[in-house]
């Protein structure tokens, strides 16, 4: 099951890094994923490989038990970021899986602010994030962000508006 306790949001009305500068740490946040969790995240991606969903297939390729999919860690990083910053534009995401991922192994996402551009709306910061389980790297990754444009909000049409 996935930590739900909230996270102190920033405001990134006029400046994303609030009180943040280069060096600072992020909160912590705890994740678990369950075994039902891998196995719909294989369905709903279509992957066919059996590590993810059999665990005898899995220890038979020398895992402990089924495996976590390195999109699954990818989407526990948006939403590591997402529970941290209101408002954001992810601009990039860039992760690499180190060690493998068992279900209901507890794992932490620290992050750290590795650098800070702009100001106000165009205000950026790159982000150096990791995933681990018990001191035991599971996953590095960096992230860049900003501050979400108008631009980036989609409007749906009105389709109705012209008497059709």
């Amino acid at each position: 099951m996935l930590n739900d306790n909230p996270i102190p949001a920033n405001t990134l009305a006029n400046d994303l890094a609030n009180d943040l500068r280069v060096g600072d740490p992020l909160p912590i946040f705890d994740f678990e994923v369950s075994a039902a969790q891998v196995f719909m995240y294989s369905a709903i991606t279509w992957n066919r490989h059996q590590i993810h969903y059999n665990q005898a297939q899995a220890r038979a390729e020398g895992h402990a038990d089924i495996v976590v999919q390195r999109g699954l860690l990818g989407n526990l990083l948006v939403r590591y970021i997402n529970s941290y910053f209101d408002n954001i534009y992810i601009e990039t995401l860039a992760w690499k899986v180190v060690s493998s991922l068992t279900p209901g192994q507890v794992i932490q996402c620290t992050a750290s602010v590795i650098d800070i551009s702009g100001s106000g709306w165009q205000q950026a910061l790159r982000l150096h994030l990791s995933l681990k389980h018990k001191e035991r790297l599971i996953c590095d990754a960096s992230a860049a962000i900003r501050g979400r444009h108008r631009a980036d909000v989609l409007v749906p049409y009105n389709w109705g508006s012209e008497g059709v």
